[in-house]
């Protein structure tokens, strides 16, 4: 019997339908089901891999500054919000025409995503590439042009001036963080539905 898709995997089907064959990116989305005495959440994760190395990771890759200082919740895990609106950009991402890929700016984009999906994209030649990584100053951009390009770099230094995370240490680098929260200080999430 065929299960019927989460809207997720639609998504995500999409998106890898856009990303250069062969180059071995993946995006994943999950909710991470945090109890407590007070009441359970649901803390949503979207990463991005390039073969085996986390390159995008949210929260994680935004819970400091660009100076390194700790950002509060509410600016760097917006409950009600924030997982939504990586899905809905993802949505406009999809839904943009080739010709006007290079150009257009993703107003909603504030993680840098929309370069990321742009170096993986299967439409973008090796022209387009070349221009958008003259103009990016983003490492995981960089590093994807690179191996789509042929020439794989090593690891880039992490924006907060630390190695890449490592596969699941968003848990425990969370779990401090949120602990000085109670649940009246936060919106819980009931339900992660993709902008479709």
């Amino acid at each position: 019997m065929k299960q019927k898709s989460t809207p997720w995997s639609k998504l995500q089907r999409e998106i890898y339908k856009l990303l250069s064959p062969g180059l071995g990116l993946q995006i994943h989305c999950v909710a991470y089901r945090m109890g407590s005495r007070y009441g359970s959440n649901d803390l949503p994760r979207y990463w991005i891999t390039l073969g085996k190395e986390i390159i995008w990771d949210y929260p994680r890759d935004f819970l400091y500054d660009d100076i390194g200082n700790e950002l509060s919740l509410v600016d760097i895990y917006p409950y009600g919000s924030g997982i939504s609106d990586i899905s809905c950009l993802l949505r406009e991402y999809i839904d943009s025409p080739k010709d006007t890929l290079l150009g257009k700016t993703f107003d909603k984009d504030k993680w840098g995503l929309t370069d990321l999906l742009k170096a993986a994209d299967r439409r973008m030649g090796r022209e387009r590439l070349k221009k958008l990584r003259d103009n990016s100053d983003n490492d995981a951009v960089h590093e994807i042009i690179a191996t789509r390009l042929g020439g794989r770099s090593g690891a880039k230094a992490h924006p907060n001036g630390e190695g890449r995370p490592g596969k699941g240490r968003l848990k425990g680098d969370l779990l401090p963080l949120l602990s000085r929260y109670s649940n009246d200080d936060v919106q819980v999430i009931h339900e992660i539905r993709p902008c479709l």
